[in-house]
């Protein structure tokens, strides 16, 4: 398990890069193009609406399209709206944090797809190893323990989502 983590795939257990088997046996590898991936999504997923300069004439129902123009004229009655205590000329913070809030709301569900890929991952690497290292008598009770202290583990990073 150290060597698919660190990355160093020496042993015979790794066989070829080539294979999908071999490929999945490569955790660091797979979690590190998971999360290129991820990237990949939250550039183009991540977002409620995107501002334009000029209004294309429509969106899709993910992703809201406003010109450019359109989004200052909201931003601006959502101003007026929300006027409080600040002095004239300036503008209510918790604005930006309303519409931050708006803008991210694509975020929770990219990342529980990131967490559950990377958890798949690390359950597939689990049982090659022990498949490759255990006898089929001892396997299913180690796999049982290991996958208690996967399953920890998972809980743990739930409640950091």
């Amino acid at each position: 398990m150290k060597a698919a983590v660190d990355g160093v795939y020496n042993d015979k257990f790794f066989g070829s890069a080539k294979t999908d088997q071999g490929y999945h046996k490569r955790l660091r590898g797979v979690v590190q193009n998971t999360l290129t991936r991820f990237e990949e999504d939250m550039r183009s997923r991540g977002h409620a609406y995107t501002i334009v300069e000029k209004e294309p004439g429509g969106g899709s129902p993910k992703h809201k399209h406003n010109s450019r123009d359109e989004y200052i004229d909201e931003v601006k009655d959502l101003m007026r709206r929300n006027r409080g205590c600040e002095l004239p000329g300036t503008f209510n913070p918790l604005i930006v944090g309303g519409l931050f809030a708006e803008q991210c709301q694509p975020w929770q569900q990219i990342i529980h797809e990131l967490k559950d890929e990377v958890l798949r991952a690390v359950y597939r690497t689990t049982q090659a190893i022990l498949g490759y290292i255990a006898v089929d008598e001892t396997m299913a009770s180690l796999l049982g323990i290991i996958n208690k202290g996967i399953e920890d583990l998972k809980a743990d990073v739930n409640s950091k989502v």
